[in-house]
This record gives structure tokens, C-alpha cells and sequence, in this order.
């Protein structure tokens, strides 16, 4: 279990420093250069992968210690409408978060192909980075409320 805790903090850490270096990266090209689209390279098709695969794999295992916690029958109320909760709100702001990063890097194209103005991605871009900030919250705070519950009911 602990295993696999350190690997989504991993994977956390990792997307979200891709995807904000690249998301930067774009946008200091952007103004630094004066240029009329948005720099866009495969570091950022890249992060848009890690992110993607990172996102999922947390998001399955939160769901899936929180259905593990919840099949424990002797389980107090208020623990188990806690890890509902936070699984239900990490679930759908997962989804959120990876349809705006996704969105993004698809304005990005769109941009660079000079269709839309740049200011389109960068919006949806620093939405979506503080949108995924918030999302590292609360998964956080979901992974913490599971093992703090695992370890009551281990010392029990």
C-alpha cells in the first residue's frame, strides 16, 4: 500500500512540474518574444501524456482504497461519509482538471496554427494550473483521511 502512496505523490509531483514547465515555457516565448502563437514542442505533448496517465492512476487509487475502506463493515458513520466525500469530489474534479489541461494543450495546437488568438490558452491554461493546484489538495487530503483510517482500524 505504502508503495503505491509514494508512487501517486510521485506521479503528482512529476506531472504537475511537466506541465507547469511547459504551460511557462509557453508563455514566456509568448511574451518575451512577442510572437504572435504560443510555443508549442513535444515536452508539452509529453506532459500532456505524464499528466493524463499520472491523473488516472491516482484517481483509481483513491477510488479504489476508498472501496476497500468502505467494505469494512465496522467502519464509524462519519469515516465512512468522509471517504465518500473525498472521492466523490476528487473524481469529478479529476475529470474537470483533465478535460482543461486536455483542452489546453488542444487550444495550444489551434494557437500555434494561429486559428485562435493566444490569449485564449493562456486563460484556459493558468485556469487549468490553478484548478490543478486545488486538485493536489485535495487528493492529498484524501490520501491522508485513507491511511489515517487504515492505521486506526490496523491498531484496533
Amino acid at each position: 500500500m505504502y508503495i503505491l502512496l509514494y508512487l501517486s505523490y510521485l506521479l503528482i509531483i512529476s506531472s504537475f512540474a511537466i506541465v507547469s514547465i511547459s504551460i511557462i515555457n509557453g508563455q514566456i516565448i509568448f511574451f518575451m518574444f512577442n510572437s504572435n502563437y504560443v510555443f508549442f514542442n513535444n515536452n508539452a505533448l509529453f506532459g500532456s501524456m505524464i499528466y493524463s496517465v499520472a491523473q488516472s492512476f491516482v484517481l483509481f487509487y483513491i477510488v479504489g482504497l476508498s472501496r476497500a475502506i468502505v467494505s469494512i463493515s465496522n467502519l464509524p458513520q462519519s469515516n465512512l461519509k468522509k471517504i465518500l466525500s473525498n472521492k466523490s469530489k476528487n473524481y469529478s474534479h479529476t475529470m474537470l482538471s483533465v478535460l482543461i489541461i486536455g483542452s489546453a494543450y488542444i487550444i495550444a495546437g489551434a494557437v500555434d496554427n494561429r486559428f485562435l488568438d493566444p490569449y485564449f490558452y493562456i486563460i484556459l491554461a493558468n485556469f487549468g494550473l490553478i484548478h490543478y493546484l486545488i486538485l493536489i489538495k485535495w487528493q492529498h487530503k484524501a490520501l491522508k483521511d485513507c491511511v489515517l483510517i487504515l492505521k486506526s482500524i490496523e491498531s484496533k
